[in-house]
């Protein structure tokens, strides 16, 4: 109480911005700022606000502010993420439970030769034409068991090359802990093979 609200914003340009928008008439829904806490933390904040005026004189701004400072960093680590995963010469490649393909990288299109678009909503033993070591429901157990399965796989690309892969698959689970999708990431060590 007494403190100039500028005082609380880290970005100088953007409390200017709301509170010119303000003084304009103008209600503000979500809009996003950087708030200075006392003990010097920064934290990311969705504000909506509007103008009290009497008479047509300005009174005061009435000011709801929401931290969002948890879903900004997940937002932005899941961005990070997104760009490694896209620019990894590796196959990443994300399938339900039952292999059909949600996601196919860079990676798996240059290793494979399918597009992604080519390549999602197909199965992908069936696309790849996968030789497993052993049967597929046990490697799929072992998923389920230890939430992981390292080992060698032989795929064939699309022009009919067969190509050995170090393979190794994560179980990935819903919120409430559930499986819910498997991540692959293959890499081609034909060549070391040979």
């Amino acid at each position: 109480i007494g403190h100039n609200i500028l005082e609380f914003h880290v970005d100088e340009a953007v409390i200017e911005d709301i509170l010119r928008r303000l003084k304009s008439n103008e209600e503000l829904h979500g809009s996003e700022a950087r708030l200075r806490c006392k003990d010097g933390t920064i934290r990311y904040v969705s504000i909506s606000s509007n103008v009290y005026r009497e008479d047509g004189q300005f009174v005061h701004t009435r000011c709801v502010t929401l931290d969002i400072t948890e879903q900004r960093r997940a937002f932005e680590l899941q961005n990070r993420l997104a760009a490694i995963v896209e620019s990894s010469d590796d196959a990443i490649i994300s399938k339900d439970l039952d292999g059909i393909i949600r996601s196919w990288n860079r990676g798996a299109e240059e290793c494979y030769g399918w597009t992604a678009a080519e390549a999602l909503g197909r199965v992908t033993n069936t696309l790849q034409n996968t030789r497993f070591p052993k049967p597929l429901d046990e490697i799929l157990g072992e998923v389920q068991a230890k939430e992981r399965w390292d080992g060698e796989l032989v795929h064939t690309t699309r022009d009919g090359k067969e190509i050995v892969m170090a393979s190794r698959w994560s179980l990935e689970r819903d919120e409430r802990g559930a499986p819910k999708s498997i991540l692959e990431l293959n890499t081609d060590v034909t060549e070391r093979k040979r």
